[in-house]
């Protein structure tokens, strides 16, 4: 499935996400079910795709720093193969123009973290998808990448555009 197909409007993926203000690990546990080809018959409701593998969307929903990286793990576990960094530093990650990324962020205490997916034009900007419970779904196109946590990991996924 290409991902990009998978964000318009009247796709599964959006079904869910023009919904309700789903979080941004639950929107991006919907987009990589989806592109491991798990799309229940009913995609509007976000806890369709929860009962598709229970036990796999409780790995891919992780609100909380114990087991910070689950999410990520998660997408790693459904997806495949797939090029992974980790950042302590707080610096720039190197991200793959023409590639989708998986970015999950949290601050340097845990407090507080974010997921999202990220594309990179070959003119060098980005194109951020993410939702939250209080704004909701956004596809933004952005000159740059700002982070906005110290720690980050990031899978650059397979080329599927």
């Amino acid at each position: 499935m290409v991902l990009s197909k998978l964000l318009q409007p009247g796709s599964a993926v959006r079904a869910a996400a023009d919904h309700e203000k789903l979080g941004c690990c639950t929107l991006v546990a919907i987009i990589v079910m989806a592109l491991s080809g798990h799309v229940p018959q009913e995609p509007s409701r976000w806890q369709n795709w929860y009962k598709l593998d229970r036990d796999w969307w409780q790995q891919a929903n992780n609100w909380h720093a114990k087991g910070c990286w689950a999410t990520i793990l998660a997408a790693l576990e459904r997806l495949g193969p797939a090029q992974l960094q980790l950042d302590w530093s707080g610096q720039e990650l190197a991200l793959t123009p023409g590639r989708w990324h998986i970015i999950q962020e949290w601050t340097a205490d845990y407090s507080s973290g974010h997921t999202y997916l990220i594309y990179v034009t070959d003119t060098g900007q980005i194109r951020k998808v993410d939702s939250n419970e209080r704004r909701g779904y956004r596809n933004i196109l952005y000159p740059h990448w700002s982070r906005f946590g110290k720690l980050a990991a990031v899978v650059t996924l397979s080329r599927l555009d």
